[in-house]
């Protein structure tokens, strides 16, 4: 069996790497072979960082324009060749009309993936491509939905919009890698960690909480405040900050020095159709946390067992001081979070899913 997948990201984004990269070891355990295709590749992210483009906007917009161009054309030939496989997999790229068709004239057994409510407006989207991709999308995603043989989505509120245009859809959660992501015991430190990780496009969602971290860090002279991904962050005044890259090869280690993780979200359509990926990273390194009840969070934790919801400044507020006060209350609300983890969101259970409905799409 042949799989071709087309993956929006490389395995460097995380939405990729959940939702395609990291079942591949276990396709190759069952002799599947496949190739994969990422639009946005490595290299267009290595270019995007010269300091020749991104000084001058106008460089900046005819890079964007020429790689949209060449990503478009390098997908038409990968489309060309999906005869030879047995199953393509298209993982939230929003292909043009006239792509979709092709491919559905050459190679009908589709799988599509999506991780976000992709048919939304994305108003915050300011990256070039990204808004092409997304112009349209609430016809767009309608179109690949019906083109598809099958859809796999990350939560129940994206399964409601995708039954609307395709009966044979597939919950399959956020998975995430126990033997990537452990438990360690910490080393003796000062400061009280509370941590975040994320991207520069979910920065918006840090800014709910900036008189709550004021408040905390007035509070306890102690406390620490890490942020991971959050390069665009602006600090408020008063508050002991930390800024980390996001990197793949230091990212556990950073998770595994919080204390309590965070998860702010703002309430709307768009944080509904969220995977909860941060949260579950937390979760997987024992580390408790408090989160906006929003969304698939809401299946994920179960207040004042495996972490603590918060719905406004005085409940963050309220919620943060009583882990930063009891050692013992976050041990055992880590500990807690780490077997929902195991026993309902492992790579290792998840993987025979994946496998089964890419087998019952030949």
């Amino acid at each position: 069996m042949r799989i071709l997948f087309s993956t929006l990201y490389s395995s460097q984004i995380a939405s990729s790497r959940y939702r395609v990269y990291q079942y591949l070891p276990f396709l190759k355990t069952e002799g599947i072979e496949f190739n994969i295709y990422p639009f946005y590749s490595d290299t267009y992210y290595r270019l995007r960082e010269n300091r020749l483009i991104q000084s001058c906007l106008l460089f900046s917009r005819l890079f964007d324009k020429f790689f949209l161009i060449w990503a478009n054309l390098k997908r038409f030939f990968n489309i060309v060749m999906a005869f030879k496989y047995d199953v393509v997999f298209i993982q939230k790229e929003l292909m043009p009309v006239v792509l979709i068709k092709l491919l559905k004239c050459i190679n009908s057994n589709i799988i599509f993936d999506l991780d976000d409510a992709i048919f939304l407006p994305e108003e915050k989207q300011r990256n070039y491509i990204g808004r092409v991709i997304r112009w349209r999308s609430h016809i767009k995603v309608p179109r690949m939905l019906n083109a598809s043989k099958k859809v796999v989505v990350g939560n129940n509120y994206l399964k409601d919009y995708c039954l609307k245009f395709n009966a044979n859809v597939s919950v399959l959660p956020i998975a995430i890698d126990l033997q990537r992501y452990f438990v360690k015991n910490k080393a003796h430190q000062e400061n009280l960690v509370i941590g975040w990780v994320g991207s520069p496009a979910t920065v918006f969602c840090l800014e709910i909480l900036n008189d709550v971290f004021k408040t905390l860090c007035r509070r306890y002279p102690f406390l620490t405040i890490m942020l991971i991904g959050a390069d665009t962050y602006v600090k408020p005044d008063d508050v002991n900050l930390v800024k980390r890259r996001w990197n793949y090869e230091t990212e556990v280690n950073d998770l595994q020095r919080f204390d309590i993780g965070i998860m702010p979200m703002s309430k709307d359509e768009f944080t509904s159709g969220k995977g909860g990926c941060k949260l579950l990273q937390y979760m997987a390194v024992g580390v408790p946390s408090v989160a906006s009840p929003v969304g698939i969070n809401c299946e994920i934790l179960e207040d004042g067992v495996n972490g603590f919801f918060a719905d406004n400044a005085n409940e963050w507020i309220e919620k943060i001081s009583l882990l930063a006060e009891d050692k013992k209350l976050r041990e055992n609300m880590g500990r807690k979070a780490r077997e929902t983890i195991l026993k309902r969101y492992s790579l290792k259970a998840a993987a025979p899913q994946f496998i089964r409905i890419i087998k019952e799409t030949k």
